[in-house]
C-alpha cells in the first residue's frame, strides 16, 4: 500500500469514528425511576410432595422346586418372610419312601 492510500483510509476510518460520537447527554435525565416493590418474608413450613404411579420389580428372583415328588403336607413359611439357606420350607408325605 502507498503512503497515501494508507493516510486516507485512517482519516476515512478517523471521520466515520468522529460521525457515530453524539453530543454528550445527561443520562439521568433520559432514564425513567423504576418501580420497585417491597415484600416482607417470613419462615413457614413447606411440604413437598408428588403421587407417583409405578411398579416395583424384585432385583432376584427364587424358584422353590422341591428335591423329590410328593403330596405337600405342610407349608412352614409364611408368604414373603425371610428365610434362610437350609430352612425347611415344605413338609412332604414320607409314606411313599418308605419300604
Amino acid at each position: 500500500m502507498s503512503k497515501h492510500l494508507l493516510a486516507r483510509l485512517s482519516l476515512v476510518a478517523l471521520a466515520l469514528t468522529l460521525s457515530a460520537c453524539d453530543k454528550s447527554t445527561n443520562a439521568e435525565e433520559e432514564a425513567p425511576l423504576a418501580t420497585v416493590r417491597i415484600e416482607t418474608i417470613e419462615a413457614r413450613p413447606l411440604s413437598i410432595s408428588s403421587e407417583l404411579s409405578g411398579r416395583i420389580v424384585a432385583p432376584r428372583i427364587a424358584e422353590v422346586r422341591a428335591r423329590v415328588a410328593g403330596v405337600v403336607l405342610q407349608r412352614t413359611f409364611r408368604e414373603g418372610s425371610d428365610v434362610k439357606k437350609g430352612d425347611v420350607l415344605f413338609r412332604i408325605d414320607p409314606a411313599p419312601f418308605k419300604a
